[in-house]
């Protein structure tokens, strides 16, 4: 995306009337302020608002001089549009998998070829694989891991030196894990969170200190 492809989705952001039900994003979207996108805005992302800008920026009919490689990524970019809607149906057949399937691939191949030094990533490969899932488990709703998420989240907020630990196998089967810094700032940071949550929680709560369950909401 061009800078003037994210002022655009800025401007669209500002001025669209949203469904009650659609995640709402942060106004100044792509900038490093908001910080990371949690996955159900991800997916309003690219389900909603991308697909109302890009069309209208790189596809859109009135344009008398389409650029032939943006349609090309235009087209690219609504397969995944296409395979995230179906995938994250709540009720899900034979036939939705097949469809996801279809578009998946599609985007993955033609997201080589239009960006050939693009490196593909393990999720990219994961996605291969949803379709087995949507098979045995059924619809996404049901197994999605947004708790773990958000508690991924919660994680990544803790500030650190980013000095991790490291792995030593004593066992082909078996891996113990030396914590660095980094881990135990995160654990103790966690641990101490969840204290204060269960004390400024509790029934017996001094009322000197009621006023502070405020800090929990």
């Amino acid at each position: 995306l061009t800078n003037l492809d994210i002022d655009a989705i800025r401007k669209d952001l500002k001025e669209l009337v949203k469904p009650s039900w659609v995640t709402s994003l942060p106004k100044d979207l792509g900038s490093k302020r908001h910080g990371k996108l949690k996955a159900d805005q991800w997916r309003a992302v690219a389900t909603v608002f991308l697909p109302i800008t890009l069309i209208r920026r790189w596809g859109s009919s009135q344009n008398e001089r389409i650029d032939p490689q943006k349609l090309e990524m235009l087209d690219n970019t609504m397969d995944l549009v296409n395979a995230v809607i179906v995938a994250s149906r709540k009720s899900i057949g034979p036939e939705d998998t097949r469809s996801y399937m279809f578009y998946m691939s599609r985007y993955l191949k033609d997201l080589k070829r239009l960006y050939p030094h693009l490196k593909l990533r393990p999720v990219h490969h994961a996605a291969l694989h949803l379709g087995e899932f949507l098979e045995m488990y059924g619809p996404v709703h049901g197994w999605w891991t947004f708790p773990f998420e958000r508690l991924i989240g919660t994680l990544q907020k803790v500030e650190t030196n980013d000095k991790q630990g490291s792995l030593i196998a004593h066992h082909p089967f078996v891996t113990n894990h030396i914590l660095g810094e980094m881990e135990q700032t995160m654990l103790r940071t966690f641990i101490a969170t969840s204290n204060m949550k269960n004390i400024l929680t509790s029934p017996r709560l001094p009322a000197v200190l009621q006023h502070c369950k405020d800090m929990l909401d």
